[in-house]
């Protein structure tokens, strides 16, 4: 249903999402969309795997948005809620 993501490590909630859908798109006689739903459901915690991914080839940078991020927990929770 979910795969973990190895930068993220998430997967259990996409897991949860993609059984949903399963079932969903079964309940409602439609189970060929459920292919579409689950693409859905993965892009933005494969688009945070691969920002994630993307910002180790910059280690200043990368140690900057750390820094930046530890400061401000509200921020990273918001990047966190946007990709998952």
């Amino acid at each position: 249903a979910g795969a973990p993501d190895p930068a993220t490590g998430e997967g259990m909630s996409l897991a949860l999402l993609s059984a949903q859908a399963a079932a969903e798109a079964i309940a409602n006689g439609c189970p060929q969309s459920y292919a579409k739903r689950r693409k859905q459901l993965a892009a933005a915690s494969e688009w945070f795997g691969r920002w994630i991914l993307r910002m180790t080839r910059y280690p200043k940078i990368a140690d900057r948005t750390v820094q930046m991020l530890a400061r401000s927990p509200q921020l990273f929770r918001t990047l966190l809620g946007a990709a998952f």
